[in-house]
């Protein structure tokens, strides 16, 4: 139904069609698995091209695209596949401390980061298949720098709304809470800091274990370490 209505074009460019591609492709992420996983996901970021679509855009348009880039970083992670539209699509604009943007646009702005890191990841980027060894490994290590000084920029900008609040350690002489691991629990005032503290941890991992050449020294491996306690 939505590819007939997609043939005629007063109702290829409605909100509403956007929004009933956005939910199929949420029913197909959570009910496919493997290689098929995100199939739709390339023609949902085409729907989003051709009408330049956001994610600074309000409403249905800027919902729909962080849906989509969140279905697109989880079928990214799972099938090693390439993001359909990276930042040289659109990447949100730098604007110092982030204090007066509303929650859910800091907490967006590191996933944006751990789908580019995620990305890189996957492969190389663009017009890094024609370079040489060497040359590869510094645009590789580059890039890794880059993306690292991206994440700790986001972390030193956070308001003060997006930190933790209390931390209680666990006590010896209590019994292990086998939920949490052992860990010490975090509390954070919204749940949107919370994910977005796991989200920037996991970057730095993404990176540490991909970031040319770390894994064969015993530094990387400790760093590795670290950051999986953190």
């Amino acid at each position: 139904m939505v590819r007939e209505l997609l043939l005629h074009p007063q109702f290829a460019q409605t909100d509403e069609v956007l929004a009933a591609c956005i939910i199929l492709s949420t029913y197909e992420m959570i009910d496919v698995a493997g290689e098929n996983l995100g199939s739709h996901l390339r023609g949902v970021a085409s729907l989003l091209q051709s009408r330049q679509v956001q994610g600074d855009m309000r409403g249905i348009r800027g919902a729909a695209y962080w849906t989509w880039y969140r279905h697109e970083i989880w079928a990214a992670l799972q099938t090693g596949r390439r993001i359909s539209l990276n930042e040289s699509y659109w990447e949100p604009q730098p604007v110092g401390p982030l204090g007066h943007l509303e929650i859910e646009d800091v907490a967006n702005r590191v996933l944006f980061i751990m789908g580019q890191c995620i990305d890189f990841s996957n492969g190389h980027g663009v017009g890094e298949e024609d370079l040489g060894p060497n040359e590869l490994l510094r645009s590789r290590h580059t890039r890794a720098v880059q993306l690292e000084l991206a994440l700790e920029e986001w972390y030193s900008s956070r308001p003060p709304s997006m930190a933790c609040f209390r931390t209680e350690q666990t006590k010896l002489d209590q019994p292990r809470d086998e939920t949490a691991g052992g860990f010490p629990t975090i509390w954070f005032v919204f749940p949107q800091s919370a994910i977005a503290h796991q989200v920037y941890h996991a970057s730095k991992i993404i990176l540490a274990l991909y970031q040319p050449g770390i894994l064969h020294t015993p530094q990387g491996l400790a760093k590795c370490a670290s950051l999986s306690v953190a």
